[in-house]
């Protein structure tokens, strides 16, 4: 599911942010970008949102800005000596007065280095926890929040399922009499008047009503839909299991089809297909 959070604490030493953002990913994927200076967390980090985030791809990024008296610019003194002492000579060799302005020895290399007063990364995850576990709260709550509404997307699917599945549970019953029918119509224009036999027209008629019956595959159908009905309730990661649901629920159709021997049934089937394929776009974005 997608969601945003966004986070920030300020410590004794810097004022961090965090910044998060997540999207619809079949598997469960974390990209973290940090300072180098705090490269140490990642793998803290990484903890911190697979207790959140079970299912999706998550990006999070944190930023680090120095306080006033946290860094100090420290001075090579025997270098800049070297380099003065070196720039004499080469003047004096090419006949020149010794002159070296002060900005040419600052634009020399390595002359200066800065240096932060700031404990190492170890001792400052407290100041950065605070911010850290507001911007994990805030997708929690966007992710939370839309996927409700996906649940409730999902649920009108699958009250349309069982609407259809009730109406070929009762449509299911009467094909072998609409065949028995249709045969002997047949027959009747076939055969001359009187020649029927009725034993095996109605041997016929049971071995259609074995090949063509349904009736498991809408027990199982039904359970399906009730077990998808239940995942939608359950507190925790229900996704995967979702998906292996509907993998079966749409195995029952495809049979339901494939023994069809009505046109109410037929039609029904295609739109069952139509809303799976429809649950099952929608239950790629849930965790």
């Amino acid at each position: 599911m997608t969601g945003y959070g966004q986070g920030e604490s300020v410590g004794k030493y810097y004022r961090f942010a965090v910044e998060v953002r997540s999207v619809n990913h079949r598997f469960n994927d974390v990209h973290i970008r940090l300072p180098r200076d705090f490269s140490p967390w990642e793998q803290s980090i990484r903890k911190a949102v697979l207790q959140r985030v079970r299912r999706g791809r998550v990006d999070l990024s944190l930023t680090a800005e120095p306080l006033e008296g946290t860094r100090q610019v420290k001075l090579n003194q025997p270098l800049a000596v070297a380099y003065h002492q070196a720039l004499d000579q080469l003047a004096r060799e090419l006949g020149l007065v010794p002159h070296i302005p002060i900005s040419v020895l600052a634009a020399m290399p390595d002359l200066f280095t800065v240096e932060s007063t700031a404990p190492e990364a170890g001792d400052l995850w407290h100041e950065m926890e605070p911010a850290l576990a507001a911007a994990l709260d805030q997708l929690t709550a966007s992710r939370r929040s839309e996927g409700q509404a996906l649940a409730a997307d999902c649920l009108k699917r699958i009250d349309r399922l069982q609407e259809l599945l009730s109406a070929v549970a009762a449509e299911a019953p009467a094909v072998a009499e609409h065949y028995r029918q249709r045969l002997l119509e047949r027959l009747q224009e076939w055969l001359p008047e009187g020649s029927l036999d009725m034993d095996r027209i109605t041997a016929e008629v049971v071995l259609m009503a074995e090949r063509s019956a349904i009736d498991e595959e809408i027990t199982r159908l039904g359970s399906h839909l009730e077990q998808l009905r239940q995942c939608l309730q359950d507190a925790g990661p229900v996704g995967r299991r979702m998906e292996f649901l509907l993998q079966e629920a749409h195995r029952e159709v495809q049979t339901m089809g494939a023994k069809s021997q009505s046109t109410a049934i037929s039609q029904a089937v295609v739109e069952m297909k139509s809303e799976l394929e429809n649950l099952r776009e929608q239950v790629q974005n849930i965790e």
